[in-house]
């Protein structure tokens, strides 16, 4: 939203630019500060801690067929403010609109991805099952008892040992 100057903020509310000055550098009102050193207070900001200057309204008309219009003069600069924060309010939830619809849409993606997957992985382990019980059984292991002779090497035999030295 467009903010207001202090300029513009003295303009509309009861408060002297040196308190609105002082009220902003002590943060009992919140504004930010261009590059410029200018300050942009929010309207509704002002409003919370501000009375609104009181508008001069023009002395009635007594002339009947003009009595139901107001004339240019008599529109108060607050009801313009209003109009301009209704403007952008409207933009605003026009974007909010946009950014709940295309989070729908991640939504719906991510959860068609999930289902996706979901499936793969049941379709993975069905060809894994099947598979499986193509595979005939492992043969069963003979234990055949161990003898003495199996487990020591024959004192014929050429084996050569590691170490050099400790040949006999």
């Amino acid at each position: 939203m467009a903010g207001l100057s202090i300029r513009e903020a003295v303009k509309h509310f009861d408060v002297s630019r040196p308190t609105l000055a002082n009220d902003l550098r002590k943060g009992k009102v919140s504004g930010v500060k261009d590059r410029q050193g200018a300050w942009s207070i929010d309207h509704s900001e002002l409003a919370r801690v501000y009375k609104p200057r009181a508008t001069t309204a023009p002395a009635p008309v007594d002339n009947p067929d003009n009595s139901s219009r107001p004339n240019k003069g008599e529109v108060s600069t607050f009801d313009s403010l209003l109009s301009g924060q209704v403007e952008a309010l409207r933009e605003s939830l026009a974007k909010a609109e946009k950014r709940a619809a295309e989070s729908e849409k991640r939504a719906i993606e991510n959860a068609q991805r999930a289902a996706v997957a979901e499936a793969l992985a049941e379709e993975r382990k069905r060809i894994l099952d099947e598979t499986l019980k193509l595979i005939p059984p492992p043969a069963p292991l003979t234990t055949a008892p161990v003898t003495a002779l199996d487990s020591e090497p024959s004192p014929t035999s050429t084996h050569r040992r590691w170490w050099p030295w400790g040949r006999s």
